[in-house]
């Protein structure tokens, strides 16, 4: 059985992360205010405690995989943005464009979408399992 409140309660607490990092930190003008260095720390603050409000979200559900999933995806999401990073830094390398991408990336995964999809598929495939054990 899936655990309704926690995804609840993991789905309002993404969104209201997710609205103060792209409020304060990534829609113009309030971002101007904020030194890049600094910005760029608070954007991966606030990447990091979605990524620990989605696993906890996921923790006391009966399907592992949702938790692996969930890890999986947004570790490596950090070690992208933080290699992408590095290598803009010191080599210039990728280009702005595919940092723009990236920023684009960051600003998706900072929603509940990605939350609420692997939910849905979660859903989607206890309800089959169990159409599959009564049939």
């Amino acid at each position: 059985m899936l655990k309704k409140g926690r995804i609840l309660i993991a789905i309002i607490a993404i969104a209201i992360l997710g609205w103060i990092e792209f409020s304060h930190y990534t829609a113009w003008p309030n971002a101007l205010a904020v030194p890049e260095n600094k910005r760029r720390i608070y954007h991966f603050a606030y990447l990091a405690a979605i990524a620990a409000v989605g696993y906890w979200g996921l923790a006391k559900q009966s399907m592992r995989w949702l938790k692996q999933i969930w890890l999986l995806f947004y570790a490596g999401s950090i070690l992208l943005m933080l290699g992408a990073g590095v290598l803009s830094a010191k080599l210039g390398w990728p280009g702005k464009d595919f940092m723009n991408g990236l920023a684009d990336y960051r600003t998706f995964i900072c929603t509940p979408l990605p939350f609420f999809v692997l939910y849905a598929v979660a859903v989607s495939i206890k309800r089959l399992d169990t159409s599959l054990h009564k049939a």
